[in-house]
């Protein structure tokens, strides 16, 4: 089952890839469909085959960010990524660095440890969704997605 992952945001009535312009700053709601033109997209240059639309907070009805995470030995980790059958595992910060060093996660750089697992050893997979910016999640949108 194919997970989503990053910031989000629903702009009138319609959820959007929400990502911010490096350069500007802006707000931008980004789409892979060329019928967006009809709300007020325009092709991304830097991006082929996407389209963008600049955005105020104000215009949103709601804006979250979906972060996946793996259950491995009894502990719940960042997933990064997963690539032909393997999952990126990330755990951040000293609370719970012992456990997963324990469990083979290797020291990269200052309190981030990460290890490659095969998805067949993943004892679960879930999704967090968290509000941003102080909206609430659009209803019926579950906080956690199992």
């Amino acid at each position: 089952m194919e997970r989503k992952d990053g910031t989000f945001a629903v702009y009138r009535g319609k959820e959007y890839e929400l990502s911010m312009d490096a350069y500007t700053g802006e707000r931008l709601l980004v789409s892979p469909n060329a019928d967006s033109q009809q709300e007020g997209f325009v092709p991304w240059e830097e991006l082929p085959g996407f389209y963008k639309k600049v955005v105020k907070k104000e215009e949103l009805d709601s804006a979250y960010r979906y972060d996946n995470y793996a259950v491995y030995g009894g502990k719940s980790f960042l997933v990064e990524n997963i690539k032909e059958k393997v999952a990126y595992l990330i755990h951040i910060g000293l609370e719970g660095s012992e456990e997963a060093e324990a469990l083979g996660f290797k020291f990269v750089d200052r309190w981030e440890f990460v290890k490659d697992v095969p998805v067949d050893k993943i004892d679960e997979f879930h999704t967090i969704v968290n509000p941003l910016w102080g909206f609430e999640l659009p209803p019926g949108m579950p906080e956690i997605i199992r």
